[in-house]
């Protein structure tokens, strides 16, 4: 809550009982630049059930937000309802905010279907992920392409130090953005 007791809208990804380690994402309405601002947790009532709003969290500036940490197909936290079938990937218990899945590169990958809302055109729009690679060689870590266009975010490794690039199409302009440094040494990038 607030200090005034206002409850947020908040998301617990993850929460382990016996350390205390929590996971959660809390959408705080106001921060201030010149004084603390003061949130409180409340903790500890077996008898109080789930207070969380994930769909509060995300509000309409988001498309879709998927943390990757479920076993199986991933399920969105907006409102959107942007789930996706798994095909392929497995949990991986090392991610960078929790758990995350391994993609093999070749044939694991998620399956959103087509829904109309994954029709970005060439608007303004942002796309936020961490990832953690060794090796890639023309992988498309997003893609959605149908009758001429669509958008790939497309990861390369050239052989002279790499590069990746973003690519996206309406079917008849096309626009890349370019960036020199290489996301292949096995850390974690966002």
């Amino acid at each position: 809550t607030t200090e005034d007791g206002l409850k947020l809208n908040h998301e617990v990804e993850f929460f382990d009982g016996v350390s205390g380690r929590l996971v959660a994402w809390v959408n705080v309405t106001s921060l201030s630049s010149v004084v603390d601002t003061v949130l409180y947790l409340y903790y500890g009532n077996a008898v109080c059930g789930s207070q969380q709003d994930p769909s509060g969290v995300w509000d309409s500036d988001f498309l879709m937000v998927h943390h990757m940490e479920e076993a199986g197909d991933i399920v969105d936290s907006t409102s959107h309802g942007l789930n996706a079938v798994n095909y392929g990937t497995s949990a991986e218990p090392d991610g960078m905010i929790d758990g995350c899945r391994f993609f093999d590169s070749s044939s694991d990958r998620y399956d959103f279907g087509a829904p109309s809302l994954l029709d970005p055109g060439l608007d303004s729009w942002t796309v936020s992920l961490w990832t953690k690679t060794s090796y890639v060689n023309g992988v498309n870590i997003l893609q959605k392409y149908g009758s001429g266009s669509g958008f790939f975010l497309k990861m390369y490794n050239n052989g002279a130090g790499g590069f990746n690039y973003f690519y996206l199409s309406d079917g008849t302009r096309n626009t890349y953005r370019y960036w020199s440094v290489s996301g292949t040494d096995g850390s974690w990038h966002y």
